[in-house]
């Protein structure tokens, strides 16, 4: 079997095909959520910091 470049090159692309489609996509890892409990958001949101408010003698912090 004597076969020019261009031809073998066909034959070999012909063969090796069917394995690429045989394999599965992988899918990619899902990103896990994220938990935050109602003190972490409540920090976030800065709920829990302190404020200076006005008061007899001047501002303090409440």
């Amino acid at each position: 079997m004597n076969l020019s470049m261009k031809e073998q090159l066909k034959q070999w692309k012909k063969d090796h095909q069917e394995v690429k489609q045989e394999r599965k996509k992988e899918k990619p890892p899902q990103k896990k959520q994220e938990k935050l409990s109602e003190r972490e958001l409540r920090s976030l949101m800065g709920m829990d910091m302190r404020t200076l408010r006005r008061g007899k003698g001047g501002a303090y912090k409440g």
